[in-house]
């Protein structure tokens, strides 16, 4: 009996030491086995379809409900979650040719994630600090838009999403310094549990200069305040 896409790509992750917790990117054993998210969409799409039976809805006759497992399978693959499916979106770096050596601030960055624990939405906004080498790389201002995207469209927790982005664009332009922080909503507080609508989540994390130098960590905190 031929193995399932989905049983494929576990075992190409576990032969090859590839971690396929929710907030993992799995797009390399995608690309090895050659599996288009069109099978995966399928799969889920089947999946589902047996969670909404057994919730007893009646799909066959519920116009709305009708084509509600192929929407679902597709939204969490193609959108939702693409950042666990989709490779890393081609950055091209520059090297720092006129040495700059000061603060560049990108805030506001919006936030669309999901919390792992009960798939709730995380909404917000990111916040971001780079201190070039002068040595080193910068890059073009919308590719930190997209690699916070590409990261948080996963399931996940705040505070994890926060040192994932921090620790790729520190990968990616090796800086004296890089500083994030998320301001965020989150639906599983506000829509179930303790039912907190007002309730927000700030998460930080700094990387070189900015945990070493108060001073410059206290810039960036001044600067997103001149913001707020």
């Amino acid at each position: 009996m031929s193995m399932k896409p989905y049983q494929k790509i576990i075992k190409y992750c576990r032969d090859n030491g590839i971690d396929y917790k929710a907030n993992d990117n799995i797009s390399v054993a995608l690309e090895a086995l050659n599996i288009k998210k069109e099978k995966l969409i399928s799969e889920v799409e089947r999946s589902f379809q047996r969670v909404l039976t057994n919730l007893v809805i009646d799909t066959e006759n519920d116009h709305n409900s009708k084509e509600t497992a192929h929407r679902y399978a597709k939204m969490l693959i193609n959108e939702t979650f693409a950042g666990r499916y989709d490779a890393q979106p081609k950055i091209t770096v520059f090297p720092n040719v006129k040495r700059i050596s000061q603060l560049i601030v990108v805030d506001n960055i919006r936030i669309e994630s999901v919390c792992a624990h009960h798939h709730q939405n995380i909404r917000g906004v990111c916040h971001i600090a780079i201190l070039p080498d002068e040595e080193g790389s910068v890059m073009g201002l919308s590719k930190y838009s997209r690699i916070a995207s590409w990261i948080a469209r996963r399931p996940q927790i705040q505070e994890e999403l926060t040192v994932e982005i921090a620790n790729t664009l520190n990968h990616i332009l090796q800086p004296r310094g890089v500083a994030v922080v998320v301001n965020a909503d989150h639906q599983c507080m506000q829509c179930r549990g303790v039912m907190e609508p007002n309730a927000k989540t700030t998460t930080s994390h700094l990387i070189g200069e900015f945990l070493n130098n108060p001073t410059l960590r206290q810039e960036f905190y001044n600067i997103l305040q001149l913001r707020s």
